[in-house]
């Protein structure tokens, strides 16, 4: 349903050696990742960096204290606002989720 995503499918070429975890994320977790960049880094992104934003998200727990995090966004927000950052699109498509990106970081 997110524009931008390719329905889901894994390209060809997606690497399949070294990689360490992988996590899914849904439509639900994509809007709400780019809605709370958005929010607290006035970052306006796409769909897939929704995701990305969402799977650093969980994975936190995990990162020890002190390091150093790169995040690649593959994508701008500009072809979204219709959607992903239309609240009416994401109501209509989603249902009342703003209460996911309303959090405060700390709350999160």
């Amino acid at each position: 349903m997110v524009p931008g995503l390719g329905s889901a499918i894994c390209p060809k070429l997606t690497p399949t050696e070294g990689v360490h975890k992988i996590l899914y994320v849904d439509d639900t977790d994509c809007v709400v990742g780019c809605r709370r960049l958005a929010r607290t880094e006035a970052i306006l992104a796409g769909g897939s960096s929704g995701a990305v934003i969402t799977a650093l998200d969980r994975m936190s727990a995990e990162i020890p204290e002190g390091s150093t995090i790169v995040v690649l966004l593959p994508d701008r927000g500009e072809r979204y606002l219709d959607t992903i950052y239309s609240d009416q699109w994401v109501r209509e498509n989603l249902g009342d989720i703003s209460q996911h990106w309303s959090k405060t970081v700390k709350e999160a």
